[in-house]
């Protein structure tokens, strides 16, 4: 629960942040999420669990390993690209960052998944609604 406070946290200052510097634009984020409702419900559930579990997976699990935490974030920020958002590119370094440090310090990957998941869930959750 700690790492996922401490994600919605980081994020929210992030955007803060990214909106006083003018590049705030998580709406490109949000029009790919709306885009959702008119899928089906089981792309949801895989964009929600199974891409979150092979994220923390490949990136931390299997990259982080070989390549080491600096890499393996600035690949995972990268991954983040196809949103179109700066916004989401800096979040998804910074809070990759923070989930490969967590991974490196407790080195399980259950506590990194759930905080993932629920993270996706709550802001998709909010878009959504």
């Amino acid at each position: 629960m700690q790492l996922l406070g401490a994600m919605l946290l980081i994020s929210i200052a992030i955007s803060i942040l990214m909106a006083f510097l003018g590049f705030n634009d998580l709406g490109k984020v949000g029009e790919v999420i709306l885009k959702l409702r008119e899928a089906s419900p089981l792309l949801l559930i895989y964009l929600l669990v199974v891409r979150v579990v092979a994220e923390e997976v490949f990136f931390r699990g299997f990259l982080q390993k070989r390549i080491g935490l600096v890499f393996s974030t600035a690949l995972f920020g990268i991954a983040h690209i196809s949103y179109g958002s700066i916004t989401e590119i800096v979040g998804a370094l910074i809070l990759g960052g923070l989930l490969a440090k967590a991974y490196e310090r407790n080195g399980n990957l259950l506590p990194n998944i759930f905080a993932h998941l629920f993270y996706n869930l709550i802001f998709v959750s909010i878009i959504l609604a």
